[in-house]
């Protein structure tokens, strides 16, 4: 502004060059008020979610060597290995054990009951006494009302109920995938044009100062 106000008392340029550089001045001071309340909000998030004060912090280091190298093969892996859907797969396991344990009441059961006895009295001139007994029980359902007919194809609904999340679930771990990808290019893209700005806007400072 200074050198801009300088020229147009020599006559070099205009009251709107002059106007133009106030608008740039006052447009920095905004951006730069705009940095420092963002510089205090993330230190305050800092603070909530790692419990201390940010002190001498260090650039990230990229995680591209962590993450897989394509998008198919992310989200592979997003459907293998998210929580949700590891859930969901459990949760088609249990229901498919529920209708056999529903199965199992349909069959005749089998019971086995074993007992062993020792005495020894001397008054009577028993010296020793075994008992033993082996009690098996065989029961058959015959009619049983309905009841478990109607579990069995409530624990099938059930089974299907999950299929169905486990399918939603996987869907849309893929989508946060496939979006969060896109979100990584878009950020790599913004890395690279605005780093690209930076070096165009020192050159032209420079340019500026030599003139």
């Amino acid at each position: 502004l200074k050198q801009t106000r300088d020229r147009f008392n020599v006559g070099e340029v205009t009251r709107t060059d002059v106007a133009q550089a106030e608008s740039r001045l006052a447009a920095g001071r905004s951006e730069l008020l705009a940095s420092q309340s963002q510089y205090v909000t993330s230190q305050a998030q800092y603070r909530r979610i790692i419990g201390v004060d940010p002190g001498h912090l260090a650039p990230g280091t990229p995680v591209d060597r962590l993450s897989p190298s394509t998008l198919p093969a992310a989200i592979t892996q997003g459907e293998q290995l998210n929580p949700s859907v590891l859930a969901a797969m459990y949760g088609v396991d249990i229901a498919e054990l529920q209708v056999k344990v529903n199965e199992g009441n349909l069959y005749p059961n089998l019971g086995v009951q074993a007992s062993v006895q020792k005495a020894w009295d001397p008054l009577y001139n028993v010296n020793k006494q075994t008992q033993a007994s082996i009690v098996g029980t065989l029961t058959v359902p015959l009619y049983q009302g309905g009841a478990e007919y109607s579990a069995i194809r409530q624990a099938k609904e059930t089974v299907g109920q999950q299929r169905l999340t486990l399918d939603t679930t996987r869907d849309q771990a893929r989508e946060t995938v496939v979006q969060s990808w896109g979100q990584l290019d878009a950020a790599k893209a913004q890395i690279e044009a605005t780093t690209a700005q930076v070096n165009a806007a020192e050159i032209a400072l420079n340019g500026v100062r030599e003139e």
